[in-house]
């Protein structure tokens, strides 16, 4: 590389993991009374994760949910991001954490079920079940049912899923439109219990574009704006905004001056806001105390405490 020659940035890593579980959450929010979810829940002393343990608060209740008819009592499932591929490797260690999990928690067989899901179908996997004499069938639109006998296991292509039941799933990927971000925005405005920053902060790191065909029409704008104050940093970037404007109302006029401040003033802390995230939410997992986040990142202490209220 030449001595002048300025090195590419690294893309920043898009957290899908956290994004799914909230997306998980979202799909059963209808039974969220009935249903605790245990997060990264450890097997052994190593680190040996399951994604999402499911778990019914009572047995009998029934969970008519397309991706979760064949819950029981605990539901083990592990998920793939858009970039990753769930090998057969993949599949026989989900197994064995279902039958780790059974062990260590002192359950029959009858009370477990084992979930996979991927952006996209498994053909190694599928062709290796065939081989094996292991049957499969799509019991509706991306959903599988493996045939195994032990215990119920079922592989979901999340790209296959119907949007209209699906749509946090269907949407956890790099190619969202502005219709189904519509969609989107406009449930989680009427569901005002939904835990989605982390979900929300994904689909727009994913998929940038969605932002300015949002931009460009009003009343997407406003949906827009919606969103930010969801993650709690429009007052921040209004306010950078205004003072852009206010300088540069001198010039063109006060009030054209602060229009144009606040939207280029949101759109720079945006960027940085977008970039320090993964950071702050890693931090905040990790116990980081919250003054410490804010002074590492310049972010105001405020909406990191709001943010690490929510997790």
């Amino acid at each position: 590389m030449a001595k002048n020659e300025l090195k590419k940035p690294s893309a920043p890593k898009i957290t899908w993991h956290t994004a799914f579980r909230e997306a998980l959450q979202a799909e059963l929010f209808a039974f969220r009374d009935s249903l605790e979810f245990l997060e990264e829940v450890p097997l052994t002393t190593e680190p040996l994760r399951i994604d999402v343990v499911v778990v019914k608060k009572k047995s009998d209740v029934q969970i008519t949910k397309n991706i979760a008819a064949i819950f029981r009592s605990h539901n083990i499932v592990e998920y793939k991001s858009p970039s990753d591929h769930f090998s057969v490797d993949d599949f026989h260690k989900a197994c064995s954490y279902v039958y780790l999990y059974m062990h260590l928690n002192k359950l029959e067989v009858s009370n477990v079920t084992l979930t996979i899901v991927a952006a996209r179908r498994p053909r190694n996997l599928f062709q290796y079940l065939i081989r094996q004499g292991i049957p499969s069938s799509e019991q509706s639109p991306g959903i599988h049912a493996i045939q195994m006998g032990y215990f119920p296991v079922q592989i979901i292509e999340s790209n296959q899923l119907p949007s209209e039941e699906n749509i946090w799933l269907k949407s956890l990927r790099r190619d969202v439109n502005t219709q189904e971000m519509e969609k989107i925005l406009q449930i989680k405005t009427n569901e005002t219990n939904l835990r989605l920053q982390a979900y929300l902060y994904v689909l727009l790191l994913a998929n940038p574009d969605i932002a300015k065909e949002m931009e460009a029409d009003k009343m997407n704008q406003a949906r827009l704006v919606q969103v930010l104050e969801d993650l709690g940093y429009i007052q921040e970037w209004k306010e950078q905004g205004i003072a852009i404007g206010e300088a540069r109302g001198e010039a063109k006029g006060v009030k054209q001056g602060v229009k144009q401040g606040v939207k280029q003033g949101a759109k720079k802390e945006q960027k940085r806001v977008l970039q320090q995230m993964p950071y702050v939410l890693k931090g905040l997992k990790n116990n980081v105390p919250a003054k410490q986040l804010a002074k590492e990142t310049q972010l105001p202490l405020a909406e990191i405490k709001k943010i690490q209220s929510e997790l």
